[in-house]
């Protein structure tokens, strides 16, 4: 599943398996609009509650901004997820995109 908002200077894809289906994009994202360099995605773990709450989220590899690391998993966590009625661990990427 895919969703794509647009925030200022910014584009960002959180992308999960069809089942954690998330609702509410990132609202704010810090970095560096002037790089010329392709900024890489964020690749998170996330552990879902049986309920649908994201629990735990740690980053598995760092696009290299500080910034943009904590709004991926800031974004993660205030997702929502179809509930399974078990716990379940995702793994998941958000790319953020220079405009």
């Amino acid at each position: 599943m895919s969703i794509r908002a647009i925030i200022p200077a910014l584009l960002l894809a959180f992308v999960l398996p069809a089942a954690a289906q998330t609702v509410n994009p990132a609202e704010y994202a810090p970095a560096s609009k002037n790089t010329a360099q392709p900024i890489k995605p964020v690749k998170l773990s996330i552990l879902v509650s049986p309920e649908g709450k994201a629990v735990e989220v740690s980053i598995l590899e760092s696009s290299g901004y500080e910034g943009l690391d904590e709004t991926a998993v800031a974004t993660a966590k205030k997702d929502k997820y179809k509930a399974a009625g078990y716990w379940v661990k995702y793994k998941g990427t958000i790319e953020f995109k220079n405009q």
